[in-house]
């Protein structure tokens, strides 16, 4: 494990940690998540409706354009409340551990 950790820096190993879990574990947990179930069906709903709207070509790219950003948005939002979770996280660790060596 040595050799991992001194071939990055702690920022490094978060990002490979973190994306790791993010295309791994976070896809399956969202599988089975019905809340996030709910929230994909009302916005694939909402989307299918505005797109049978009487709309001429520029209103739908346009329409298509502000949809792309506000989920662009809302990804890297999560990405960076993923991320931060699991900085919050190992700090706690961190923090835990060096208490109770203090302690002892």
């Amino acid at each position: 494990m040595n050799g991992i950790m001194e071939q990055f820096n702690d920022e490094e190993l978060l990002e490979i940690l973190g994306q790791n879990r993010i295309d791994n574990a976070l896809e399956k947990a969202l599988l089975v998540c019905e809340r996030y179930k709910e929230t994909k069906d009302k916005a694939s709903a909402l989307l299918n409706y505005a797109l049978k709207l009487d709309m001429n070509e520029e209103q739908r790219k346009a329409i298509d354009k502000v949809i792309s950003a506000y989920n662009l948005c809302a990804s890297e939002y999560g990405r960076a409340a993923y991320f931060q979770g699991l900085h919050d996280g190992i700090r706690l660790v961190n923090e835990i551990r060096q208490v109770s060596a203090a302690n002892k």
